[in-house]
């Protein structure tokens, strides 16, 4: 990546939103959001509890129609196993939508299966995150996704 585009995506990575954290399952949410927080306790965490909630945040619909109170995500958090629809789902159409394709989304899964890590990547996961999420493995995937939280 050129300088140049470096400053791009850090600029509009500063001009963005939260981490929003997409997890059916409260426990992990809370664990994946308080190692966001150790990490930068001041950076914004949202969460989510299904690929629905997740499309209708994207999309400003219901409850989060104000977009001034629900800024598009600096960085999306992804579980696999969701009811309905599932993270694999999720991903795909999150990565078809032009307004959203450009959002990192990385996969946060209990499932430590080569056969969905490969697939989260076949449709453009920006990183796998394995659970239980802790500081280093969060500052790792930042650092290497160049995310300013």
């Amino acid at each position: 990546m050129s300088g140049r585009q470096t400053e791009k995506r850090q600029a509009w990575n500063k001009a963005l939103g939260p981490a929003l954290i997409v997890d059916d399952d409260l426990d992990d949410a809370k664990l994946t959001k308080r190692a966001i927080e150790a990490l930068r306790p001041i950076f914004p965490v949202r969460m989510v509890h299904s690929g629905k909630e997740l499309l209708a945040y994207l999309e400003n619909k219901g409850s989060y129609s104000d977009l001034s109170a629900n800024p598009v995500p600096s960085l999306v958090l992804l579980d696999l196993k969701m009811p309905e629809m599932d993270g694999f789902e999720v991903l795909k159409w999150v990565k078809r939508e032009p307004k959203h394709a450009y959002i990192p989304v990385v996969v946060v899964s209990a499932l430590e299966d080569v056969h969905h890590l490969k697939r989260a990547y076949s449709l453009y996961a920006s990183s796998y995150l394995f659970k239980p999420v802790n500081v280093e493995s969060v500052r790792s995937v930042v650092s290497s996704l160049n995310i300013a939280i």
